[in-house]
């Protein structure tokens, strides 16, 4: 569907015109590449018509031309195109630098009464050890008007017997400050530092405690909420041996704030296979938004390094380690990596995310001594900036990092 509307004039169809060449097209590339049909059954067309109505990657935008009577459709994004890319970007930051860093850096005023919101939260109970119960959460989300305003959000809790640690109740009210801000995610992974798992339709979340405070903007003194990425982060020589620059903390960070973006120019998998796979080290900057990959590296397969460049994401800076102090959700917007910390950092501390299991790593592919074995499995801590360029022939195929989420402002 995707590349059929891509290949129409302007990038726009009619819906029925629309079905018809994606129908056409599934026939033509399994004909050529042996392939199984992806509109399958009797009827084909009805098949790829639930495709365009699921809109399930968010691809497809619908409108209707004055005086039409049926819908037309364009692509959301325009693939491989740096500008439009870069744009996006910016309006994502500045957005997210305006509206919402005032709530997450500003600190109550004194004496300002704290107002508390419980939110109901029910659990059924799963075996999670020998000893322990794994939780999982029950909730209603209705969707959302054309205001933006949340119409029902509603859930019913039930306490667990088991109560959790209290490094874990204090640390990453992860799931309350994110809906507070319109968030619902699933991060890339799950820390040791956080509380354990919950579960919902959309995949794992981080479960929080129940109690969620909230402040009006004129209850908050902002006189030290940042203005730019330049004002909380810097980047410097990593703490991981050898591993050159990567990315601090120059302020105190709050728990469960999101910081940015991971910048990438969107393309499909075969494009980015075609035009950078092998170029550089594109491929170790290069990280999946559901199907799409998005290219963090300049054409010459660099990652944008110059601060006073056109374009300059200091995330692409950070390390990995799998138990990280930041996490990647992704936003409603599409293409949209939210980069936030899972946990409160320190000024001074470097930022560390998990990249997922089909990251293109260069200590995958070495032997490795016994001894060096065993100095990484202590470590955890990975670079990125020092791996080497993957072969074509040993590149394992790409997997989707992400789970859905909404990010609503």
């Amino acid at each position: 569907m995707f590349l059929a509307l891509r290949a129409m004039p302007q990038r726009t169809a009619a819906r029925q015109e629309l079905i018809m060449a994606a129908v056409e097209l599934d026939k033509k590339f399994s004909a050529e590449k042996g392939l199984p049909r992806v509109f399958t059954g009797k009827t084909p067309m009805n098949s790829a018509s639930a495709c365009l109505t699921n809109n399930g990657d968010k691809y497809f935008i619908p409108f209707k031309p004055e005086g039409s009577r049926s819908t037309h459709f364009r692509l959301a994004y325009q693939p491989g195109n740096f500008d439009t890319a870069l744009q996006d970007y910016n309006s994502w930051m500045e957005k997210l630098i305006s509206q919402d860093w005032p709530m997450c850096f500003g600190v109550p005023k004194d004496g300002i009464k704290l107002e508390q919101n419980h939110m109901d939260v029910q659990y059924e109970e799963e075996p999670r050890s020998p000893t322990g119960t794994k939780r999982r959460l029950g909730r209603e989300l209705e969707e959302e008007d054309k205001d933006g305003s949340l119409k029902k959000a509603k859930a019913e809790e039930e306490e667990d017997e088991d109560e959790d640690p209290p490094q874990q109740q204090d640390e990453l009210r992860f799931f309350d400050k994110l809906e507070k801000m319109g968030i619902h995610s699933a991060p890339s992974t799950p820390c040791t530092t956080v509380p354990p798992v919950l579960y919902t339709n959309e995949g794992p979340v981080f479960e929080s405690k129940h109690l969620m405070h909230n402040y009006r903007l004129d209850e908050l003194d902002l006189s030290r909420v940042p203005s730019s990425l330049s004002d909380i982060v810097r980047v410097d020589t990593s703490t991981i041996p050898n591993a050159g620059n990567g990315l601090f903390a120059k302020v105190d960070l709050p728990a469960s704030t999101p910081l940015g973006f991971y910048f990438g120019v969107p393309m499909t998998e075969n494009e980015f296979d075609s035009l950078k796979d092998g170029v550089g080290i594109a491929s170790q900057y290069a990280i999946m938004y559901r199907r799409t990959v998005l290219d963090a590296t300049d054409e010459v397969g660099m990652p944008y390094s110059d601060p006073n460049g056109p374009l300059y994401c200091p995330f692409h800076f950070m390390n990995e380690d799998p138990n990280g102090n930041m996490s990647f959700i992704t936003g409603s917007a599409v293409n949209q990596v939210i980069c936030t910390t899972n946990r409160e950092i320190k000024a001074g501390e470097e930022l560390q995310v998990f990249y997922g299991k089909e990251a293109d790593r260069h200590w995958a592919l070495q032997t490795a001594s016994p001894a060096e074995t065993d100095k990484d499995n202590s470590a955890h801590s990975k670079s990125r900036t020092s791996s080497p360029t993957r072969q074509d022939s040993n590149r394992p195929r790409r997997e989707t990092v992400f789970k859905p989420a909404r990010y609503t402002r």
